[in-house]
């Protein structure tokens, strides 16, 4: 087909615009003035885009496609505005499952912030049928008393290393457990059957599709779900986004198949679907107080959070990966986190043999450590539509003084550092042109870390590809590139920017031309 009577986005080293592009199969065959590609292509139908701009496919560096799939299949509570709200949601699931589950509350939207109890749910939803709910960033789960007593936790139950049981004032446990105390009742759900995971993963990817995102970098998954992934690609592939997938290290089902088959997580895979490597988790969550930071929550004295891994293990998987060629991603949120990453790094001598060394969110980097990302060459992987909701609560967490070292974009860029965005989803919807918008406005804090309408294209467009070594192929609009598109109404960073159709391929995958 040949695109006409729009802006043809190249993103090449000029910002070149055309007004014209062909595509032949799953290629750019041409770019340039209309009437040139007609002649050239005179038997191709030509399609008039109506003022449309046409972009290098999206790409979402981190997102849970399967969670996205959930949130669209199963009652959610991101919309939730107070504890009060979650129990009409799931008090339908009472007598439905041995399990009462959901996910997405988030105390830092309620009026009071304060994090809920066992006995909010015992006495307003259900005190026999166990509850567990994760909150919105995965990093902690509410419980009722039937889930603690399933799971076999007291007040003589002890916190696990990288994990605690918040407890009240008399060492009794609230309900809440915060990231690896989570799998003491985790272990305890009954596994999703492989028939309902495959239907949460379609829904999920084609969701990505919707939005005009071609390739997901998906993080952090088990064994299971790798393989729930590799049936449904084999089967469904050309209705399918890229997955570039990420095993999760904290998962004993997904350590243990990628310390039995790195070699070959790689060979025979089904089209579209790539194993990328492994993700690593050194703290939880700023929302939960999980992240691990060198000095005290400001809202929490006494509490810098939670150191995840031992730095033993976490060096030796590193550079297992880095001997078969794959991406290391990191979870570091706190700057402790950031900053232990970077040591553990150094430690496993990786900056030396081409290794993808990744941190993902660094949300709060100490004045020193930036430099060092760039001198070790390290993607910074962040997720610009937290800042919106982040910081009605970051500065209580983090105090003014220290909140200056938090989601850094502008600085980031600016010291060499490689910058990647991304979305999290389900933590937030993968909405790019939302993402472009937060980049390019600071959602209207002017503090200067904001970035020029390119630079956020780009972050979401094109930087990605070098984390997977297909700059070359994917990533700007000119011949011999993929035919992956995306189509919005006006430019990607002008307010109310829509997607009207999705390219992959070649093919319309999503909206209409």
């Amino acid at each position: 087909m040949i695109l006409y009577g729009g802006r043809i986005h190249s993103l090449d080293l000029h910002d070149t615009y055309h007004e014209a592009i062909a595509v032949d199969g799953h290629r750019i065959a041409a770019v340039g003035d209309v009437d040139t590609l007609r002649r050239e292509f005179p038997d191709v139908p030509a399609i008039d885009l109506h003022g449309a701009h046409v972009y290098p496919a999206f790409v979402d560096a981190h997102a849970h496609p399967i969670g996205v799939g959930e949130k669209l299949l199963k009652p959610r509570l991101e919309k939730t505005k107070s504890k009060e709200e979650v129990y009409p949601v799931i008090r339908p699931l009472v007598g439905t499952a041995e399990w009462i589950l959901s996910r997405g509350w988030d105390q830092n939207s309620w009026p009071n912030k304060t994090l809920p109890n066992r006995f909010d749910l015992d006495l307003n939803v259900s005190p026999d049928e166990p509850i567990a709910l994760t909150r919105i960033d995965g990093h902690a789960i509410w419980c009722n008393s039937a889930a603690l007593d399933r799971a076999g936790i007291t007040r003589t139950t002890t916190d696990p290393p990288g994990g605690a049981i918040l407890r009240d004032a008399a060492g009794e446990p609230t309900g809440i457990l915060l990231d690896e105390a989570m799998k003491l009742v985790e272990a305890k759900i009954p596994p999703v059957s492989a028939s309902e995971t495959t239907m949460m993963l379609r829904a999920g990817l084609r969701a990505f599709l919707e939005r005009g995102i071609t390739t997901i970098h998906v993080m952090g998954v088990s064994a299971e779900v790798w393989d729930a992934y590799r049936s449904l690609y084999s089967a469904e592939w050309s209705t399918l986004p890229r997955a570039f997938v990420f095993l999760d290290m904290t998962k004993q089902s997904a350590k243990q198949l990628f310390l039995d088959r790195a070699a070959s997580m790689s060979n025979d895979l089904p089209e579209r679907l790539h194993f990328a490597g492994i993700k690593l988790y050194l703290d939880g969550a700023l929302g939960s107080r999980g992240a691990n930071l060198f000095e005290d929550y400001s809202d929490d004295p006494g509490n810098r959070g939670l150191a995840l891994m031992d730095d033993a293990g976490v060096v030796g998987m590193m550079q297992l990966a880095a001997e078969h060629k794959l991406q290391i991603a990191v979870h570091a949120i706190g700057d402790r986190a950031c900053s232990r990453a970077l040591n553990l790094f150094e430690r496993a001598e990786l900056n030396g043999n081409n290794s993808v060394l990744r941190i993902e969110h660094a949300q709060i980097v100490r004045e020193e450590d930036i430099p060092r990302m760039a001198r070790l060459g390290v993607y910074a992987v962040v997720q610009p539509v937290f800042y919106p909701s982040d910081r009605r609560w970051a500065l209580d967490r983090l105090g003014s003084e220290r909140m200056n070292t938090a989601y850094r974009w502008r600085s980031l860029i600016a010291s060499g550092a490689r910058f990647v965005a991304s979305s999290d989803a389900p933590v937030e919807e993968p909405d790019v042109l939302e993402g472009i918008r937060i980049l390019t406005t600071r959602d209207d804090v002017p503090d200067g870390e904001e970035l020029t309408g390119a630079e956020a294209v780009r972050a979401y467009a094109q930087c990605s590809h070098q984390l997977t070594g297909h700059s070359a192929a994917f990533g700007m609009l000119a011949p011999g590139y993929c035919g992956d598109l995306t189509i919005t109404d006006r430019a990607a960073d002008q307010p109310g920017a829509r997607v009207l159709a999705t390219i992959l391929d070649g093919s319309l995958v999503a909206g209409a031309l």
